[in-house]
């Protein structure tokens, strides 16, 4: 959007007096489906609770790991994803408060302004204003500095990829169960098993790439939130440490989700 353009849209929505602001501008609904990407609601339920988010000229990024080190998530939002785009301060916001809230509080606004005012996260529309505190959590961050970007997303520098695959991420809705392992090489399937039943899958694949191949077990409700947070083709990695990572690159977010296996 052209800043003409965005500076009308400014006056339209009462913002006139804010202008010395930085701020971002989006629709609720994308703002809405960023936090869900992030925090990776079941319910009401993020597994993560609070989000910190940090801007720099490439956008809005989110590197962390949930409580209970299960699962991190490594994403990235460019400018582009939002009507108007600020380099902010960092600040962390309560995904388990704030997600319940938004598509009700926000149901009228077509865009919302939002701005940092002294402790409070501001979501400023035409006909709601609604606040939230700011809160400052100790949180298990992954740093900047050890975070590389791949073709398929992004990966802790710890971690080793070698194998790649780009599939559906429809084929990973399945039946639920504790644990789900999957079995890589030349081929990939999913397996689950229970005391009265099992179920395998062979999956249909895209791209393979790499020379790596194993079999590793993680927990079935992290992959069903993630299954449930992304959409169409994804990328599935293996890596030499155990972790798998599941990673989609639209035009304007890559999220990846780092997921460790059962112990």
């Amino acid at each position: 959007m052209n800043r003409f353009i965005s500076d009308l849209r400014g006056i339209r929505y009462g913002w006139e007096g804010m202008a010395e602001k930085e701020y971002l501008l989006i629709e609720p609904a994308k703002f809405e489906k960023l936090l869900k990407m992030v925090s990776l609601p079941k319910a009401a339920n993020p597994l993560i609770k609070t989000i910190e988010f940090d801007f720099d000229n490439k956008g809005l990024w989110v590197r962390q790991v949930d409580e209970a080190e299960v699962v991190a998530v490594l994403a990235n939002f460019s400018p582009n994803y939002f009507l108007k785009y600020s380099i902010l301060p960092s600040f962390q916001i309560s995904a388990k408060s704030v997600l319940p809230d938004l598509r009700k509080v926000m149901k009228p606004e077509k865009v919302v302004k939002i701005f940092l005012d002294e402790d409070r996260i501001v979501f400023k529309g035409e006909y709601v204003e609604y606040s939230v505190l700011r809160l400052d959590s100790v949180l298990n961050k992954i740093e900047a500095d050890t975070v590389v970007e791949y073709s398929f997303g992004f990966c802790a520098t710890n971690l080793n990829p070698h194998k790649i695959f780009r599939l559906d991420i429809s084929q990973l809705d399945l039946l639920k169960a504790e644990e789900i392992t999957f079995e890589y090489g030349k081929t990939l399937t999913a397996m689950i098993s229970m005391e009265t039943k099992g179920y395998k899958r062979r999956l249909i694949h895209e791209a393979n790439s790499g020379e790596g191949s194993g079999r590793v077990t993680l927990y079935y409700d992290i992959v069903e939130k993630i299954v449930k947070n992304m959409s169409g083709l994804i990328y599935l990695v293996f890596t030499e440490e155990g972790a798998v990572l599941f990673s989609q690159k639209r035009g304007t977010f890559t999220t990846t989700y780092i997921v460790f296996p059962v112990i």
